[in-house]
């Protein structure tokens, strides 16, 4: 028998080769489908889900509350990628299927006013929101001034040519009081008033020159009580409280009493640009806060926001459903199932002070008010 030879050095080096390549083959056949699959997976986890919203029934009227919208700064970088209209494509349904909508308009329109886009909005910007169908903005807010009468004068314009209507500023004090918002809805009014207890020297409107309406005892509880007598419904926006404090202070508590003690039926909180806690207070719903609404401020606080739909009923009540919602690029969504964390920290920050009877649905906040004999409507 012949005595095997031993291999020389390439042949040694194309044997392992062969070895490698089987081996290499096989492990790509295995990996192929994994790296397919968790394509996929992240492809549907990375989705954000379109709600499907369903139209109200019996009930007289459906309106949606909203927070502080910042059409500026970073947001303009998303904005150019696409447009303005479509930082509210996941959340149009809601919209869709309401007759009121209202948030705070926190950056001016200063096209003209200033060159500093960081912290001014553009009237497209206000063309976006009568397109996604706002009946109203709050303009009580720490920002209305920031380019002072020409800011206010640019903003106050290119509401009135979008047609939406307007609250909490005004060209002077009287203009102001007399341009409370009112909203005909199915036989339903519906009262908006707007006032800000965050403000610079000099941005309280008075007798001579324009501004925005503050928490002056004198100013803001006759124009509710005002409200009251004239509307079905009174919606007070409330510019106050702390920068990014989760909880309420007691100045906002007690300025919430007030207004809802004046005639107010909703209170929706803005400023803190975080979630603050629910309550309800001699039937008067109070949002302390709903956080962000379009924002680039990036944390996950900032970022964790709520959007509450009310439906005044037949029968006297009216019931509240509050959506979590979570901003990515500047455009807020209901969450996917892969926000299971986010959803819990909202619901816990909305309902931790328990000041109210709520139930949860599929991770939706649920609760009513009744009417309320305020002596008025």
């Amino acid at each position: 028998m012949r005595e095997k030879r031993p291999l020389t050095l390439t042949q040694k080096l194309l044997k392992r080769s062969k070895v490698e390549k089987k081996k290499t083959t096989k492990h790509i056949l295995i990996s192929l489908p994994l790296l397919l699959l968790l394509i996929v997976v992240l492809s549907i986890v990375s989705t954000r889900p379109i709600p499907e919203v369903q139209s109200k029934q019996t009930n007289l009227a459906r309106g949606i509350l909203v927070g502080d919208i910042m059409m500026a700064g970073h947001v303009q970088t998303q904005i150019d990628a696409t447009d303005e209209q479509s930082l509210f494509t996941h959340v149009k349904p809601y919209f869709e299927h309401a007759d009121y909508a209202t948030g705070n308009f926190e950056r001016p329109v200063a096209e003209q006013s200033s060159a500093d886009s960081d912290y001014s909005s553009t009237a497209d910007s206000v063309s976006a929101l009568h397109a996604v169908g706002f009946s109203v903005m709050n303009l009580a807010n720490s920002h209305l001034m920031d380019y002072e009468e020409d800011g206010l004068q640019e903003t106050l314009s290119a509401f009135n040519n979008e047609g939406i209507d307007m609250t909490g500023a005004g060209e002077s004090i009287t203009d102001e009081t007399n341009s409370m918002s009112f909203n005909e809805v199915n036989g339903v009014t519906i009262a908006t008033l707007g006032f800000s207890d965050v403000y610079e020297d000099g941005a309280a409107v008075d007798d001579s020159s324009g501004g925005i309406t503050t928490f002056d005892p004198e100013t803001f509880i006759p124009m509710v009580a005002k409200a009251n007598q004239q509307a079905d419904v009174v919606i007070v926006h409330a510019h106050w409280g702390q920068e990014y404090d989760n909880t309420p202070s007691e100045r906002q508590q007690t300025l919430a009493h007030s207004l809802s003690d004046a005639g107010a039926d909703i209170i929706v909180g803005h400023h803190p640009h975080v979630l603050q806690s629910i309550e309800v207070y001699n039937d008067t719903a109070i949002f302390y806060s709903l956080g962000n609404f379009i924002s680039d401020q990036g944390w996950t606080r900032t970022s964790e926001s709520a959007l509450a739909q009310f439906e005044i009923t037949e029968n006297g009540t009216t019931e509240f459903e509050v959506v979590p919602l979570l901003i990515k690029e500047a455009s807020p969504a209901p969450l996917s199932w892969s926000d299971k964390l986010n959803e819990r920290s909202i619901i816990r920050q909305l309902t931790k002070d328990d000041h109210f009877d709520w139930t949860e649905e599929e991770g939706v906040i649920h609760f009513s008010t009744n009417s309320r004999d305020t002596g008025g409507h």
